[in-house]
C-alpha cells in the first residue's frame, strides 16, 4: 500500500508519464521473456530458432547481421555481401538496419558474438508502454489509468505474435509514436519542431524495417487532412509531406532498398490478407516449415475462451488483430458512452456561439479523418479479396500497375495494425473523457485488463515457456541442422563458394531450414552463397549466375573451389561434361570436384 500511496504521490507530466511507461513496459517484457535473450552474447537461441517456434525467421535475422557486420563499408551503408550473388540491403533480411548498422560502427569493441535483437524487443516493449501511457495523458492525469493504458497496449496480442519471431516487425511503438503525434499536435507552438519530429520518425520506421513507412505516413496524412480542414492551409501541409517523403527516400535509398536487381514487389498479395473478422478473432496459426517443400498451417487460439472464426485461406494470420476480451468490453463500454453524450447534445438543442465553433469543426475534423484513415488501412489490409471468415464478400481486379505497386508490401494484412492500434487508441481515450466519475472509470478499466490477462493467458505462458529460459551459451559451434554428414566440413574448408541451381530463390524461400544451415556452414567457413532465404526474392540473378556458371564449366573454365547444390533433382545438368562428380548428402544431390569417400 505504501509503495501505491507512493506512486500517487509523484508529481506528474508527460515526461514523468512517458518514464513511467517505459519502466511498466520493460518489466513486462522480462515477465514474459526473461533476461536470457537480452544478453548480447547469447546467440544459440537466435542460430537454433527452429528448435523455439519452430520456424527459421529468427536465424535468417541473425545470419543477416553476422554476413553485415563483415561486409566492407560501401554506400549505400546497408548493403550486405556474400549471401547473394550481388549486395543486398540488410534489409531484405530483416536484420533491423538501425541497429545493425549502429553496432557495425562499434564493431571493433564488440565480442565476436554479439546480437541486439533480445535487447531490440526490450526497447520496444519500453516505448511501447511509454507511448502507450502518454496517450491518454490529454484528458487522464491520474497515474493509474495511465499505466493500466500502457499495460493494454505492451499485452496486445498483436504485439505478443509477432515478438521474438519477426522481431523488426515487432516495433509497433512507431505506430503509437505517430499517434501520439497527432494528439499532441496543438502542443507544439513551433511548426518547424513538429515537421522535424515527423521527418524524424518516418525515417526511424523505414530504418527498422520498410512495413512501417506507409503506416506511419499514412497516419501523418490523416493528421494533416484534420489540420487542413481546420486551418485550410495548404502550403503547410504540402511543405510537411514534401519534407517527410524526400527524408523518407533518402533512408531507403542509405540502406540499400534500391540496390541491384532485387524484385521490389512479390506475388500472392491475395493470400496474405486480413480477414474482416481479425479485431474479434483469436484463431491464430502457426506455421511449420518441415523439410519438405510444404508449409504445414497448426491451429491455435490466442484466447483462453474462444477458439475464433475460420479464415479464408491459411495465410490469414499475417493480418492476425485480434484485440482481446478487455478491450473488446472496453469498446462496447466507449460506444455506449459515445451514445449516451450523443444523444445528450441533440436533446438540449443548444445554440453554438462563435466562441465554440472551433472546437466543433476541430471535433468533425478529427471524426472525419479518423473514419477515412481506419477505412483506407482496413480496405487495404484485406486485399483485393475480401473475406469475412471463409466467405468471399468481393474481389477486385487491380490493374497490373497497381497491383505491382501494392505488391511491394506483399503481406498487406499488416496494414490492419493501425486499425488495431487505432482502435484502441480511440477506446482508451473515449473512456478517459468520458467517465464521469474518476474512480468508476479506472475501477472499468482494472477489471478489463484483468480479463484481457485471463483471457491471452495461453498465449503469454506459449510464449515465456519458449523465450523464458533459453540456453545461455557464447559459443558459435555450428550444429547442421539438415547438413548432419561429416562430408559437408570437407567440402567447406577445400571450397569457397556455394552455389545453388535452378532453380535457386523460389526453392529455397519454400525451406527456410535448408538456407539458414547452409548460411551457418558458410558463415563458419568464410563461403560465399548465391542465393538465401530474403524477404525479397533474388530469383532473377541467382538463377543467371547458376546457369553462366554450370555453362563456363563445360566450356572449361573450371574453378575447384565450388560446391553446385541442386535442389531439384529432376534437372541435374550433366555434371561429368562439367568436370563435377554427383553426389547424396543427407538426401541433397551436389556436384563438386573434390572426391568424397563413402558417397
Amino acid at each position: 500500500m505504501q509503495f501505491l500511496t507512493g506512486i500517487k504521490k509523484i508529481k506528474l507530466n508527460l515526461g514523468t508519464t512517458f518514464l513511467l511507461g517505459v519502466l511498466l513496459g520493460s518489466f513486462i517484457f522480462l515477465m514474459i521473456y526473461g533476461v536470457d535473450v537480452v544478453r548480447f552474447t547469447n546467440i544459440n537461441w537466435l542460430t537454433h530458432s527452429g528448435d523455439l517456434e519452430g520456424i527459421w525467421d529468427l536465424t535468417q535475422h541473425y545470419m543477416g547481421w553476422v554476413f553485415f557486420r563483415k561486409t566492407p563499408w560501401t554506400f549505400p551503408f546497408g548493403l550486405t555481401e556474400g549471401i547473394t550473388i550481388e549486395p543486398i540491403s540488410v534489409a531484405y533480411t530483416d536484420s533491423i538496419p538501425l541497429f545493425a548498422i549502429f553496432f557495425k560502427l562499434l564493431s571493433p569493441l564488440l565480442p565476436e558474438n554479439f546480437q541486439y535483437f533480445g535487447f531490440f524487443e526490450l526497447l520496444s516493449y519500453g516505448l511501447m508502454g511509454g507511448f502507450g501511457a502518454i496517450i491518454p495523458y490529454k484528458y487522464s492525469k491520474s497515474v493509474y489509468f495511465n499505466m493500466i493504458s500502457a499495460s493494454f497496449f505492451v499485452l496486445s496480442p498483436v504485439l505478443l505474435k509477432r515478438t521474438l519471431y519477426h522481431t523488426a516487425l515487432s516495433a509497433h511503438f512507431v505506430i503509437l509514436a505517430a499517434i501520439c503525434l497527432w494528439i499532441y499536435r496543438s502542443d507544439f507552438k513551433k511548426r518547424k519542431k513538429y515537421i522535424t519530429i515527423w521527418a524524424i520518425l518516418c525515417a526511424v520506421a523505414t530504418l527498422i524495417n520498410p512495413y512501417y513507412t506507409p503506416m506511419v505516413v499514412g497516419i501523418m496524412l490523416c493528421s494533416q487532412l484534420q489540420d487542413l480542414i481546420v486551418r485550410k492551409n495548404i502550403k503547410e501541409c504540402v511543405l510537411q509531406i514534401g519534407i517527410c517523403g524526400v527524408i523518407t527516400i533518402i533512408a531507403g535509398y542509405s540502406i540499400g532498398l534500391f540496390y541491384g536487381s532485387v524484385s521490389a514487389s512479390a506475388e500472392s498479395l491475395e493470400l496474405l490478407s486480413t480477414n474482416l473478422n481479425s479485431l474479434f478473432n483469436p484463431h491464430d496459426v502457426h506455421v511449420d516449415i518441415p523439410r519438405a517443400y510444404t508449409f504445414n498451417f497448426k491451429d491455435y487460439s490466442s484466447s483462453l475462451f474462444f477458439s475464433g472464426f475460420p479464415y479464408g485461406v491459411g495465410w490469414q494470420e499475417e493480418g492476425f488483430a485480434y484485440l482481446g476480451l478487455g478491450m473488446i468490453i472496453l469498446l462496447v463500454a466507449s460506444l455506449i458512452l459515445f451514445a449516451r453524450q450523443l444523444l445528450g447534445r441533440k436533446s438540449t438543442n443548444r445554440i453554438v456561439h462563435n466562441d465554440n465553433r472551433e472546437v466543433v469543426r476541430t471535433r468533425k475534423s478529427y471524426g472525419i479523418s479518423i473514419f477515412i484513415g481506419l477505412m483506407v488501412f482496413m480496405f487495404l489490409a484485406l486485399g483485393p479479396v475480401c473475406y469475412f471468415n471463409e466467405h468471399v464478400l468481393y474481389t477486385i481486379s487491380w490493374p497490373d500497375k497497381i497491383y505491382n505497386m501494392l505488391s511491394v508490401f506483399r503481406s498487406t494484412g499488416r496494414f490492419v495494425w493501425p486499425v488495431h492500434f487505432g482502435v484502441m487508441t480511440l477506446v482508451i481515450l473515449a473512456i478517459a473523457k468520458s467517465a464521469k466519475e474518476e474512480r468508476r472509470g479506472l475501477l472499468l478499466m482494472v477489471v478489463c485488463l484483468v480479463i484481457q490477462i485471463i483471457d491471452l493467458w495461453p498465449a503469454y505462458t506459449n510464449k515465456h515457456s519458449i523465450y523464458a529460459n533459453v540456453r545461455y551459451d557464447s559459443s558459435s559451434d555450428f550444429e547442421g541442422y539438415m547438413l548432419e554428414d561429416p562430408a559437408w566440413d570437407y567440402l567447406a574448408e577445400n571450397c569457397d563458394e556455394i552455389i545453388f541451381y535452378i532453380p535457386t530463390g523460389a526453392t529455397i524461400c519454400m525451406s527456410p531450414e535448408m538456407s539458414c544451415s547452409f548460411e551457418l556452414l558458410a558463415d563458419k567457413y568464410d563461403l560465399s552463397l548465391n542465393a538465401t532465404y530474403c524477404s525479397r526474392p533474388v530469383d532473377q540473378a541467382a538463377d543467371e549466375y547458376a546457369k553462366n556458371e554450370m555453362m563456363y564449366r563445360e566450356e572449361g573454365k573450371r574453378d575447384s573451389g565450388q560446391i553446385f547444390v541442386f535442389l531439384d533433382e529432376t534437372r541435374i545438368p550433366d555434371c561429368e561434361k562439367a568436370g563435377l562428380s554427383l553426389y547424396q548428402i543427407d538426401d541433397i544431390w551436389i556436384g563438386t570436384e573434390l572426391t568424397i569417400e563413402n558417397k
